[in-house]
């Protein structure tokens, strides 16, 4: 009794299974004889639906595999393999489902439904031009099918043959009527194409079929800004404003839009919309004008924008430092240091913590040459920030400046601790230990850096120089020189130490070459005149020296050496 009722159930869920398939029927097609049993298949069939219909496909399977058994070969048997098909995909087999798929259309050419599982399992395997035969087929066969029109020009897609896909794309608007889909896809092959013609005039069709669309309008938007379109870039966006009027993606694009279009009042209108806005805060205001910054590599007017941007800023949000800090980095890049000076310092105020604000505004007043103000700003970032490298080297640099080496030793020795790799404080230290004369030092200093980086032109030129002024080691001396006049034969410095070293060599013509071809650079300083006056003295022209001594006090008139030398002659 009870396995009647479940033949009962079972006959009910394959009613439609059964439609039009020849379940019954004695017609067959050709292939390998078989005894059929049609009971037994029967049997196994129904038990198989009745499985997939509580979602048991692996019991299903095994149920369909029985009936077919039984029957594999007739018309009816094509049913088997198609629910076989179906449950062996829910199961992820997609390459035995499709054995079955193309055995199901063998044994019953006339059925819609096997074709399309067909089509399915192709593209499921990912043989698309498989797939497109078998929509080409199912089109030919129901024309007014849109499902199989539109799934055959995703498979041409797929196939790279996208003539042909945008040709059944056009044919499917023409016969069904607009579709976003559709539109969508021709819109992504367009776009791969960079046709961008093509990519504004499907997106306006679209917005003629969806007006309210916002993000339609902002990509049409975004197209038309690319293409230097202003007017229409503007003009694609505004509606949105008429019921979202603080949508802060529309606020942003319109205030570059009038940016670009050189419109301040507009500019400034989006702008103060957009930063008084409740739908944006401040984090995300700050990220969106450092995007433009970023963007300023590849797009000049980006930069222009975030400036703009952060100006507005500045003006509105009066206790933010970050504004500031922004505009401070864009005036220091741009050697407007005064300008920077005024962001930094305020910056520093409102957060001290942030060494970065020290360090550039250090920056800035080393710029102007100001190293009293940069000794000062190091000094309190330092207070804060004792170990960082960048303050200790620049509180260095401007002792040096202010000639007071004893300190700037003290604070390079900290950078070098800091960072021992860096070459630039290196060499600094090592100069201010030659000017106090710890010659022991410097040279250490000296070699440390040559050994770090042998072709560095500048060590080179100054430990050589550093050495012949002490009569040391000339011969190696001249060869350091020659060096560095490799890596910059025009330097006035490096050809005067060369020349000096020839001089200290005793070869007075090759001296008076070499510190002439300084002096003809036009940055010879009064230690370089001063030279060329010492080697005529040498070279037994007493009167040329005087000429060149006498050039070399007007260019500084303080040189004890030269005053020396003159009150010598006289």
């Amino acid at each position: 009794m009870i396995r009647h009722f479940r033949l009962i159930f079972g006959f009910v869920l394959i009613a439609f299974s059964l439609s039009g398939c020849g379940w019954g029927k004695e017609s067959q097609v050709t292939g390998p004889k078989q005894t059929v049993d049609e009971n037994k298949a029967l049997e196994f069939f129904i038990d198989g639906v009745t499985q997939e219909s509580m979602g048991q496909s692996a019991a299903a399977i095994e149920l369909y595999q029985k009936s077919l058994i039984y029957d594999s070969t007739t018309t009816r048997a094509a049913t088997t393999y198609y629910n076989l098909a179906k449950n062996l995909i829910a199961v992820k087999q997609p390459a035995l489902a499709l054995q079955s798929g193309i055995k199901s259309v063998q044994l019953d050419t006339t059925n819609a439904d096997y074709y399309a599982l067909l089509a399915t399992l192709y593209f499921e395997n990912t043989r698309y031009k498989e797939a497109a035969q078998v929509y080409e087929k199912l089109v030919k066969s129901y024309p007014d099918n849109n499902d199989y029109l539109y799934k055959l020009a995703v498979m041409y897609q797929l196939t790279r043959n996208m003539n042909k896909a945008l040709d059944i794309f056009d044919q499917y608007i023409q016969k069904f009527g607009e579709d976003f889909n559709v539109r969508m896809q021709q819109l992504m092959i367009y776009d791969a194409r960079n046709e961008r013609g093509r990519v504004i005039s499907i997106l306006n069709m679209m917005i003629a079929g969806d007006p309210e669309n916002d993000n339609l309008r902002k990509t049409l938007s975004k197209e038309y800004l690319q293409a230097g379109k202003l007017d229409s870039a503007e003009t694609a966006l505004i509606p949105i404003l008429s019921t979202k009027p603080n949508d802060v993606q529309t606020l942003l694009t319109l205030a570059e839009i009038s940016f670009r279009a050189k419109d301040s009042i507009k500019t400034s209108d989006y702008v103060k919309k957009l930063i008084l806005s409740d739908e944006i805060d401040e984090e995300d205001l700050i990220g969106v004008g450092q995007t433009y910054f970023q963007m300023a590599k590849d797009d000049s007017a980006a930069l222009g924008f975030a400036l703009h941007l952060f100006s507005e800023m500045e003006s509105v949000k009066k206790d933010d430092w970050r504004p500031k800090w922004f505009m401070g980095m864009n005036y220091l890049s741009g050697g407007k240091n005064k300008e920077a000076i005024e962001r930094f310092e305020f910056v520093v105020s409102k957060k001290p913590d942030m060494v970065q604000g020290w360090q550039n505004l250090t920056i800035a007043y080393l710029q102007l040459n100001d190293y009293k103000s940069a000794d000062a700003s190091a000094t309190k970032g330092l207070s804060l920030h004792g170990m960082d490298f960048q303050l200790n080297y620049f509180k260095g640099f401007a002792s040096i400046q202010m000639n007071n080496d004893s300190v700037a030793i003290r604070f390079l020795e900290k950078a070098t601790s800091i960072n021992p790799y860096t070459a630039e404080p290196l060499i600094l230290l090592a100069s201010s230990y030659e000017k106090v004369k710890q010659y022991s030092h410097s040279d250490s200093l000296f070699e440390k850096v040559l050994k770090m980086d042998p072709e560095n032109a500048l060590v080179l030129n100054n430990f050589a120089y550093s050495l012949s002024e002490r009569d040391l080691r000339l011969e190696e001396s001249r060869k350091m020189s020659a060096a560095s006049l490799l890596k910059d034969p025009k330097n006035a410095a490096y050809l005067d130490t060369y020349g000096w070293i020839l001089y200290k060599l005793k070869d007075y013509e090759g001296a008076e070459e070499y510190i002439k071809k300084a002096i003809d650079t036009g940055e010879a300083s009064a230690v370089v005149l001063e030279h060329l006056g010492d080697v005529y003295q040498a070279m037994g022209k007493p009167a040329e020296a005087r000429i060149w001594w006498e050039k070399a006090r007007a260019k500084d008139p303080t040189r004890a050496s030269i005053i020396n030398k003159l009150e010598t002659a006289n």
